[in-house]
């Protein structure tokens, strides 16, 4: 057996590892893949040893990633989307998540918020419910769920959620 020096798929050093004498060819080994016969180099504190082109070189530590940023927020999401996301997340049930897809017709927890408005602004609410898609920035849409006890946060995120519907 003879000991060999094992890297990753980056070619970061990761370790010893025994290779065999090959039955077939004495004096040769079976050296394991992503391997190398000479040793890698003496490291310091935030530095790696990397095979390249089988020559050790030593680099600095790569940077841990940072934490990436959230998606961007859709500026606006269709009426079927707004539906499947509302039923998702148990806000309305599957009958009025396919009622407001098909035929625009705003689920209880909506209709009791759009009735609840006085004229004309009631018959403005329901023009733009009845839309085949809701801007983030539209005003009555932010109304209608910060009634509902939504805040800028959660009306962000159920955006991005549901433009992926």
């Amino acid at each position: 057996m003879k000991i060999v020096y094992q890297t990753n798929a980056a070619g970061l050093f990761v370790g010893e590892v025994l290779a065999d004498e090959s039955p077939l060819e004495p004096g040769a080994w079976l050296i394991p893949g992503g391997c190398s016969e000479e040793p890698p180099p003496q490291v310091g504190d935030g530095e790696v040893a990397r095979l390249i082109d089988g020559a050790w070189v030593v680099e600095a530590v790569p940077a841990a990633p940072t934490s990436a940023e959230p998606d961007p927020i859709p500026a606006s999401i269709t009426r079927r989307q707004c539906a499947a996301e509302m039923f998702a997340r148990g806000m309305i049930t599957g009958a009025e998540a396919v009622a407001m897809t098909a035929t625009a017709t705003p689920p209880a927890m909506i209709e009791a918020e759009l009735s609840a408005l006085s004229e004309p602004d009631q018959t403005f609410a329901r023009i733009d419910f009845a839309a085949g898609s809701y801007a983030r920035g539209n005003t009555l849409l932010v109304g209608l769920m910060t009634a509902l006890g939504e805040t800028t946060e959660t009306i962000d995120s159920f955006f991005r959620f549901a433009a992926l519907r």
